[in-house]
């Protein structure tokens, strides 16, 4: 064989490996951002392949627990016509009582001591955060006894002090590594796929490896990138590097972004997929223009 026929066969061999990247859209169940799917759609005229929600944790309309049945029908729905479907869950601290708000509930700190009561199977606090999981479970249930995959993003942004479960890598790895084994082992969710996201943030990127629970437990690496200025995009090329410097075996996504790649951004990264965060960021960041002419030459 020539060296031609070598590098055309490598080129196709590499091309099989890095298929399209999926835009989609992330709606809220409830309130003012809920129709950003349905709007890119008649925007476009393209439907958008992935569509991204939160199982929710307080009483507000944009984030409440009590319309989860509402979006895990939708999520069914979407599912069975071949959406890639991917579920978010801003958790309650496990030192409160769901529905929670944000800042007194999924923002705070936990002290060395109720970390460590909390990663004891045998501890009050462990079986109160049990508790919350297995009410989310139940839910994810439903679209794994259809065989419909979820891209599950627990546990986001690990690396950006601020969420209850940020901050510290050796606490954060064991946290996600124990509801990775309650939901495979126990719970027996086997269409689950674990989205790890981190934050793309100038202090706190440096810092993402220290964050990674290991290949074993993740599926598919990802970023939530938004611009550091008003006039200025998100490092993209940089942010596919480094997140290529975790794990060289995992498809890599963008979880959340405001201002999207341009196409031209697109051809020298090979995302598996990416959401803008809702509709009103999508229009603020973006010209109908610029968000036509992605989605439509994506």
């Amino acid at each position: 064989m020539n060296i031609k026929l070598i590098l055309l066969s490598l080129l196709i061999s590499a091309c099989a490996y890095h298929p399209k990247t999926k835009l989609g859209m992330h709606d809220t169940i409830g309130g003012e951002q809920s129709t950003g799917y349905d709007w890119v759609l008649h925007q476009t005229s393209i439907s958008p392949q992935v569509w991204s929600s939160d199982l929710g944790f307080s009483t507000h309309p944009n984030d409440s627990f009590r319309l989860r049945n509402v979006m895990i029908q939708k999520a069914l729905g979407l599912g069975e016509k071949g959406v890639l479907i991917t579920l978010s869950y801003h958790q309650c601290s496990v030192l409160v009582d769901e529905p929670c708000t944000f800042d007194n509930g999924v923002m705070g700190k936990l002290s060395k001591n109720q970390w460590e009561e909390l990663l004891n199977p045998q501890s009050a606090l462990h079986q109160k955060w049990k508790e919350q999981m297995h009410k989310i479970a139940l839910h994810l249930q439903v679209l794994d006894e259809q065989k419909i995959s979820v891209y599950f993003r627990p546990y986001h942004e690990g690396n950006l002090p601020g969420f209850w479960w940020a901050g510290e890598a050796s606490y954060y790895k064991r946290l996600w590594i124990m509801l990775y084994h309650y939901y495979i082992n126990e719970m027996k969710l086997t269409h689950l796929k674990w989205v790890w996201s981190v934050s793309f943030h100038p202090h706190h990127w440096k810092d993402i490896r220290e964050f990674y629970p290991g290949d074993a437990y993740v599926d598919v690496i990802a970023a939530d990138a938004y611009p550091p200025q008003k006039d200025l995009s998100p490092p993209y090329q940089r942010i596919y590097k480094d997140l290529q410097e975790v794990s060289t075996t995992k498809p890599l996504a963008l979880s959340e972004v405001s201002r999207l790649p341009t196409p031209e951004e697109l051809r020298e990264s090979f995302w598996f997929y990416i959401v803008p965060w809702g509709i009103n960021l999508l229009k603020r960041d973006n010209t109908l223009e610029q968000i036509q002419n992605l989605y439509r030459k994506n």
